[in-house]
């Protein structure tokens, strides 16, 4: 009977899932007998599934020799509780066993709980953009692995968040090293830099994140930025900030002015009621820096789950095209309420009419509330790229010009239309935005009056 378990794992081994059918015929022998030699390998082998949809997996060692792994989240009091258990099966595959809050990934497709990678939300948590190379810069050599994390493997990935991932964008933690790591975070709090010491702090965290130090937690885009979290009079203020290069530089002059645009985007989507993060401005050691407060995180140690569309959309839809056609696609899973895919056409109209030509996946996510709840979270990344300078600096003028939508996009284009044109009143009349850029831009509101 020994022989028949050896044959099970290697089975398993090469076809990864199998019916007990397909084990039955395998094997030649009985589902009794089949049954009696699993509860010999129930250390390596997991059941899912019931009655003639149970499939059997081979679990798959890695890591320090585990194949099993605890995700934690975080609420928005700081609580750690259960998320769920990961597990490594081959001959490359993953299983998510969720608790309730995160049951809802377990759907379509992905039902029993098979990735065919790590899961698309922990997929979510690899090191990216700017600051994500600062990350990889400072603990690849460490850790031992590649200095481009989107070439790590999904074992790559694991490892370094198994250590390392204790400060990610989101509110997930895996494994109990990266655990007990945040406990001890919680329970001996560091002091921290005031509100009021922003203009000489700023400047100083630019220069460190410039000369390659990872600068607080990971957070995605290209846009140079680093993370911190203030002590205010209103309570812990966790941010985001972008700055720009020195002003008194071509590049670094059209750079403010972007970062000035994103600003003036957030104000007009609020006075709109539409949900965008909340910024603010501030020039110091001859840099402009934006400032975002962050929206995945409550309090000193709260946090909220973030998840970005760009894995989601891989993972449940594979179309990756424009946020338009994205909101209709997951309508009718129900996956965010009609009153967030409405908004999400909008911020897509809107983002169009003020040049915003880099809206991929990364720049929209969702929230999920401490109740597994999905929705939209805040608009951010806003501004015209059109205008961006490229990635030597170089300033490429550009023209603007906007292509109407299809007639069933009618409806919400008209609802976006005069806040576009209210974003580029704005950007005119201040007095911060450089007079070259003023006059660049001049003519971009009475454009869309032609509309």
């Amino acid at each position: 009977m020994i022989s028949h378990q050896i044959k099970i794992k290697t089975y398993l081994k090469e076809k990864g899932g199998a019916s007990a059918d397909d084990l039955c015929k395998f094997l030649e022998v009985t589902p009794s007998t089949l049954s009696r030699q699993m509860g010999h390998c129930r250390d390596w082998v997991i059941r899912l599934g019931a009655a003639r949809s149970t499939r059997y997996y081979a679990v798959r060692k890695i890591l320090r020799n585990e194949h099993r792994w605890p995700i934690y989240r975080i609420l928005e009091n700081g609580e750690m509780v259960e998320g769920g258990i990961l597990t490594s099966l081959y001959p490359n595959h993953w299983h998510f066993k969720a608790s309730k809050a995160l049951s809802l990934f377990n759907k379509k497709e992905f039902s029993m709980g098979i990735y065919p990678g790590l899961p698309w939300f922990l997929e979510n948590m690899r090191p990216q953009g700017f600051l994500g190379r600062s990350f990889v810069k400072q603990y690849a050599s460490q850790l031992r692995i590649g200095a481009d994390s989107r070439l790590w493997s999904s074992e790559e990935l694991l490892f370094a968040l198994l250590s390392h991932g204790v400060d990610c964008q989101g509110n997930l933690i895996v494994g109990e090293e990266a655990a007990t790591i945040y406990q001890s975070q919680r329970q001996n709090p560091k002091p921290l830099p005031s509100l009021e010491s922003r203009t000489l702090l700023y400047p100083d965290l630019a220069q460190s994140v410039l000369l390659g130090n990872s600068v607080g937690s990971s957070a995605g885009g290209e846009q140079q930025k680093f993370t911190a979290t203030l002590s205010a009079s209103s309570g812990v203020r966790h941010v985001i900030v972008k700055f720009s290069a020195p002003l008194d530089t071509h590049a670094g002059r059209r750079w403010a002015d972007l970062l000035l645009c994103e600003h003036l985007a957030s104000k007009v989507l609020h006075e709109n009621h539409i949900p965008a993060a909340q910024t603010e401005i501030i020039e110091a050691g001859g840099r402009l820096f934006l400032e975002s407060t962050r929206f995945d995180r409550s309090g000193h140690h709260g946090r909220m789950g973030l998840y970005s569309c760009l894995p989601f959309d891989a993972a449940y839809y594979g179309d990756l095209d424009h946020w338009r056609s994205f909101a209709d696609r997951i309508e009718p899973d129900q996956w965010l309420s009609m009153q967030d895919t409405r908004c999400l056409r909008l911020l897509h109209a809107f983002g169009t009419m003020i040049g915003n030509n880099d809206m991929h996946f990364g720049n929209i996510s969702f929230l999920q509330e401490d109740s597994g709840r999905l929705r939209l979270a805040p608009s951010y990344d806003m501004l015209p790229m059109l205008y961006a300078p490229s990635t030597t600096g170089e300033i490429i003028e550009r023209d603007f010009s906007v292509i109407p939508p299809p007639p069933s996009g009618y409806e919400i284009w008209n609802r976006a239309l005069p806040i576009a044109k209210s974003f580029w009143e704005r950007v005119q009349a201040n007095p911060l935005i450089s007079h070259s850029f003023r006059e660049k831009i001049a003519d971009n509101a009475q454009k869309l009056k032609r509309q």
